[in-house]
């Protein structure tokens, strides 16, 4: 807690369902795997993500880094045990653990800033291009679209591409 760079979830507050109707934030399953538990895709590179806000952070143990932090809308979580399978998000390795900044949109549609959590502005910074889509009303039956692009300007000017990678909620 005196560290102040852990963000963990406030357990006194959790909720059974942490994925948030018709937004990003929750946990997320490639779409072009059909079960990403089978045990050929279990640990892909971002055959699972996962985005928590950061109101959903223990400012207990996460203040240090808020307070660097202050625009932080949340962090991402990448899957990285084995190799992609399928389309890949970006080029390279996932990084694992990254700090996400909303930049224009909102927390359905958008364009965000992905940094290396660890290593912050020091290392390779990303833009990614956002959609959530509900296909009924049914909190499980959302899409989110994904897209890296090398710059805001690019990410702000262009449609999806063939480069886009889709999740769904449901494993």
């Amino acid at each position: 807690m005196n560290e102040g760079e852990h963000p963990f979830s406030d357990l006194e507050d959790s909720r059974s369902n942490i994925n948030e109707n018709g937004k990003i934030w929750g946990t997320w399953f490639k779409d072009d795997l059909s079960d990403v538990f089978d045990y050929a895709y279990f640990g892909a590179a971002w055959s699972i993500i996962h985005l928590t806000e950061t109101d959903d952070l223990s400012k207990e143990t996460f203040w240090k880094f808020l307070e660097r932090q202050p625009d932080l809308s949340g962090i991402i979580i990448e899957s990285n045990r084995l190799d992609a399978v399928g389309k890949p998000l970006y080029v390279g390795e996932p990084i694992g653990k990254n700090s996400f900044f909303i930049l224009s949109g909102n927390d359905s549609d958008g364009i965000g800033r992905m940094t290396n959590y660890f290593f912050g502005n020091d290392t390779r910074t990303m833009y990614l291009k956002y959609q959530v889509t509900a296909n009924t009303e049914s909190k499980l039956d959302v899409n989110l679209i994904l897209e890296v692009c090398d710059g805001k300007d690019l990410a702000e000017s262009s449609d999806f591409s063939d480069g886009a990678v889709e999740f769904r909620r449901q494993p």
